[in-house]
């Protein structure tokens, strides 16, 4: 059964495969964030759907935001948004690692468009 709106407004940032980059809450609901999260599949092409599904039964309005990114398990990922947001502490990070020789060349070469865009 799903809950009726508490006109409590959450936002859920998708990204491709079928994840999510990012939520906000304005507050928790009743039972915290268990409630909000535990149960809900992590990491398959479903999550984003039943973190969703499960927002929306909480009583939440859920927007969606702009669609991005993620770091998952590789570290190209990382270079993408990177690059996808330059002036990020993610971006910064990676310009470190970079600089280091501690995660190896970003694809095609962009690492010097990675430093030029963040540093």
């Amino acid at each position: 059964m799903l809950a009726t709106s508490t006109g409590l407004r959450a936002v859920l940032g998708p990204v491709a495969d079928g994840g999510w980059w990012a939520i906000r809450l304005p507050c928790l609901a009743p039972g915290g964030a268990e409630a909000v999260f535990t149960g809900v599949a992590t990491s398959t092409a479903r999550t984003r759907a039943g973190q969703l599904r499960r927002l929306r039964r909480l009583g939440y309005d859920v927007v969606l935001a702009r669609r991005h990114l993620d770091i998952s398990d590789h570290v190209k990922d990382l270079w993408h948004v990177a690059a996808d947001i330059p002036a990020s502490r993610t971006a910064a990070v990676a310009r470190c690692l970079l600089d280091r020789g501690a995660a190896g060349p970003p694809p095609g070469g962009s690492g010097n468009l990675i430093r030029a865009a963040t540093g």
